[in-house]
């Protein structure tokens, strides 16, 4: 399976760095910037991994854990994108893998 990632954000900008780091890095990336499109393609389709962003909570949460009690993706990789670092509760309740501090640059983005 190639690697296809689900990116769940309201900002532009942060949607516009995402997309480009991952088409230079050859993964396929989902936009969405509506919560109930992110949930159903996260409920239905596979993906490696989900970027959230962090600031659009309680959604950011409830996408990832609904995306995990789905079938196709009991197993993805998830990456908060945050201004600030959440606390160590809510990395422990999420299951967040990485984090990626805003501003989003592309370089920062490849690095992840």
């Amino acid at each position: 399976m190639a690697f296809s990632a689900l990116l769940f954000s309201k900002k532009s900008e942060t949607n516009a760095e995402l997309a480009t780091a991952c088409k230079a890095a050859g993964i396929h990336l989902d936009v969405c910037d509506d919560i109930f499109t992110a949930i159903k393609k996260g409920t239905q389709q596979a993906f490696s991994c989900i970027f959230a962003d962090w600031s659009a909570q309680p959604e950011a949460g409830f996408l990832l854990k609904r995306a995990r009690e789905s079938g196709p993706n009991k197993s993805l990789i998830a990456i908060a994108i945050v201004e600030n670092d959440p606390s160590a509760t809510d990395i422990r309740d999420h299951r967040l893998d990485f984090l990626l501090h805003r501003p989003v640059s592309a370089a920062e983005a490849r690095d992840v």
